[in-house]
C-alpha cells in the first residue's frame, strides 16, 4: 500500500472496491449530492459527458445530429470516427434507452450494430488523437466523444460543436484506501478535495460536479446551458464489475468482429 487516496473513473473504482482495497469513510458534507452509491466506500465527485461532436467548419449546427438515431444516417459514411476505447459506452446507451431503473442491453447492442452497419464510421483508438484529426477536417463527425477533451479544445478556439442531444456522463470517484499509510492526512485531503478543491478540479478537467449547488458555477454546466446540451450521469447502482465487463466485452470484442 503506497497511496492514501485514489481518484478513478467509477468503472474502475468498483473493481478496487470488489478487490477489498477501499475502506469506509463518511465523506462529510456530501449527503445531498446526486447519484451516489448506497455505501461509504467511495463518492462520485464529478462526471464527464459523452455525446456526438462535429467540426463546425465542415458541418453547420443545422445539419448536425439532433438525436442519437441520426447517427445511423448513411450520409456519415467516410465522414465519421468511432473510438473502440470507451468501454462504458454500451452501458451508457443502455441507460439512455431504459427507464432510469433498468439497463436496456439488447436495445443498446442493436443500436450500435445499426450505427456501424449504416454509417460505417472509421474505427479509431482513444479520444485525443482522433479529436485532433476531427479538428483538422479529416472527418466531420466524432460519433461519440469524451466531452472533457472536446471542451478543452473549444476553449482554445477549435472549430468544434457538441450535438444538442441528451447524453450521459461517466462519473469519477474518490476513495480512502484500506490500510492507508497516513489515514488522518488522507481524510483531511479528501475533505478539502470534495469542498474547497472541487471547483478547481472540475474546471480543470471540464466535468460537472455532483454537488448540485457548486455545479451551477462550473464552466461545463454553464457551457451546456448556453448550448442546449444535457448530460445525465450514469447511476452508481449500475456501475458494477459485472455490468462493466458486459459493456466492455461488447464494445471491445463483439461489435468490431471482422465478420461484421
Amino acid at each position: 500500500y503506497s497511496v492514501d487516496v485514489v481518484l478513478y473513473p467509477t468503472v474502475d473504482m468498483t473493481l478496487a472496491q470488489a478487490a477489498g482495497l477501499l475502506q469506509d469513510y463518511d465523506f462529510p458534507g456530501s449527503e445531498k449530492w446526486i447519484s451516489q452509491p448506497p455505501h461509504k466506500q467511495f463518492r462520485n465527485i464529478a462526471a464527464g459527458g459523452r455525446a456526438p461532436v462535429f467540426n463546425t467548419k465542415l458541418l453547420p449546427l443545422a445539419d448536425a445530429p439532433k438525436s442519437w438515431d441520426a447517427l445511423k444516417d448513411t450520409k456519415w459514411r467516410g465522414n465519421a470516427f468511432i473510438s473502440t476505447s470507451a468501454r462504458e459506452i454500451p452501458m451508457g446507451m443502455a441507460f439512455l434507452l431504459g427507464d432510469g431503473k433498468t439497463l436496456e442491453w439488447e436495445k443498446s447492442f442493436a443500436f450500435w450494430r445499426e450505427v456501424l452497419d449504416k454509417a460505417r464510421p472509421a474505427k479509431v483508438s482513444g479520444f485525443s488523437a482522433p479529436m485532433e484529426r476531427l479538428i483538422a477536417g479529416e472527418v466531420t463527425l466524432f460519433t461519440i466523444a469524451a466531452l472533457q477533451g472536446t471542451l478543452n479544445n473549444i476553449y482554445k478556439g477549435a472549430p468544434l460543436g457538441i450535438s444538442p442531444v441528451t447524453g450521459y456522463s461517466a462519473p469519477d470517484s474518490i476513495a480512502l484506501v484500506r490500510n492507508a499509510p497516513h489515514p488522518n492526512a488522507a481524510k483531511l485531503l479528501i475533505d478539502f478535495f470534495i469542498h474547497e478543491g472541487l471547483i478547481d478540479y472540475v474546471n480543470t478537467v471540464q466535468e460537472e460536479a455532483f454537488d448540485p449547488e457548486l455545479n451551477k458555477k462550473t464552466k461545463t454546466y454553464l457551457y451546456y446551458q448556453k448550448e442546449g446540451v444535457k448530460m445525465i450521469p450514469l447511476p452508481a447502482e449500475f456501475m458494477t464489475p459485472e455490468n462493466n465487463d458486459k459493456s466492455s466485452k461488447f464494445w471491445v470484442e463483439d461489435l468490431y468482429k471482422p465478420a461484421r
